[in-house]
């Protein structure tokens, strides 16, 4: 085939001892399933920097789903190849694996409007009831990956403390896709900004 599907919350990174799944589909040139059974018998999952016992199931024909949990902390890598080392998809992927956290989703991302910058923000009032948007929000910058699990751990001790306002997370570009995706997973707004120069 010459197009493949990857998917699943491997792709996300996770946490430590965390099970995760991974989904790959074969597709042909219009974009449709098809089993591809003799590309799928070549399929090999490499996970660095640590090799991760995992199970390789064919769920149904042309569907192969790989679980696992993690068992390293920091950046992971997932090659997916066939025939060898021919690279599937995007592979290979870059994911963010943390620490476990005593920290659970509650509820959606937050959609919040945020007053125009020379905004007077003494002016700041919460929301009358828990659907209607602040006029303010927390604000926390991050600047690398290193820190993701301390922007993580605020924003919980924000949802523990019933704190009246979001908290909004500004990034810079040497945040990987990965911490983005746990942070926006976690409820945060995101808002991509420039480095500034020391």
């Amino acid at each position: 085939p010459s197009l493949w599907e990857v998917s699943g919350s491997a792709l996300l990174g996770g946490s430590l001892g965390g099970q995760v799944e991974l989904i790959i589909q074969p597709r042909d040139e219009e974009g449709n399933y098809i089993a591809a059974l003799d590309d799928i018998r070549t399929l090999s999952v490499v996970i660095e920097p640590q090799q991760i016992d995992q199970r390789m199931e064919m769920v149904e024909e042309g569907v192969i789903v790989l679980w696992f949990s993690w068992r390293i902390v920091g950046e992971a890598s997932i090659s997916i190849n066939i025939h060898g080392e021919t690279p599937i998809a995007d592979s290979p992927y870059h994911v963010l694996v943390q620490e476990k956290l005593a920290t659970a989703i509650l509820g959606s991302p937050l959609l919040v409007p945020l007053a125009p910058v020379g905004t007077n923000t003494s002016a700041c009032t919460a929301p009358s009831s828990s659907t209607a948007p602040a006029s303010c929000a927390f604000a926390t910058i991050l600047t690398n990956d290193a820190f993701c699990t301390g922007v993580l751990t605020m924003h919980y001790s924000l949802r523990l403390t019933n704190a009246s306002f979001p908290l909004l997370c500004l990034v810079t570009e040497k945040v990987s896709c990965a911490c983005k995706d746990l942070i926006a997973h976690a409820g945060m707004v995101l808002m991509e900004v420039e480095t500034i120069p020391n």
